[in-house]
């Protein structure tokens, strides 16, 4: 029998729209899936203090020059925000647990309400991420990848696995809109 190569690059996550209400996440191993779970398992435990700095991306201000009328806004939205997020983050984690080994990836399939849900997860990961790696709007685009992933950054773990985040988000997005568009 012979024996099947590890590949020598990191394979990229990806998404494909199978046709009906059925996305295939692909992602490269089982690790992959169990890592996400874990960061939406951590992402569900943030929700409990929302006021926390790496937060704010997710907790904007609405009425910065009216504190009464951002109070209102707040006691009015905030909770039904987090139930949404959390939600979101837990069928996320449901998502997660399903899916079978592939012959060189790990196959995860869902509905379009759950890869709406898992959309969700992945935006607020990516906020509260990017906010505590410091992470400005445009740093991310594709001329400057190179930089911000270089190995010699400091954080370069968590910048790559904020690259993983993005891109998965990005090709999930492909896929929903080309499953699902008119």
């Amino acid at each position: 029998m012979k024996r099947l190569r590890t590949p020598k690059r990191i394979r990229i996550p990806d998404a494909i729209a199978l046709g009906g209400d059925v996305i295939e996440i692909l992602l490269s191993h089982r690790e992959d899936a169990h890592g996400l779970r874990n960061l939406a398992e951590h992402t569900i435990e943030l929700f409990t203090t929302p006021t926390e700095p790496t937060m704010w991306r997710l907790f904007q201000t609405t009425y910065d020059d009216d504190p009464v009328a951002e109070a209102r806004y707040v006691e009015k939205t905030r909770g039904r925000l987090i139930a949404r997020k959390r939600e979101d983050a837990t069928r996320a984690i449901s998502v997660f647990n399903t899916g079978k080994p592939g012959l060189a990836s790990f196959k995860i399939r869902t509905d379009r309400a759950h890869t709406l849900n898992v959309l969700g997860f992945l935006d607020d990961a990516r906020l509260i991420m990017g906010t505590r790696l410091n992470i400005q709007q445009g740093e991310t685009r594709r001329g400057e990848i190179r930089r911000f992933a270089s190995p010699d950054h400091p954080d370069r773990l968590p910048r790559n696995q904020y690259l993983f985040l993005t891109h998965l988000e990005f090709k999930l997005l492909a896929a929903v809109r080309g499953a699902f568009s008119p």
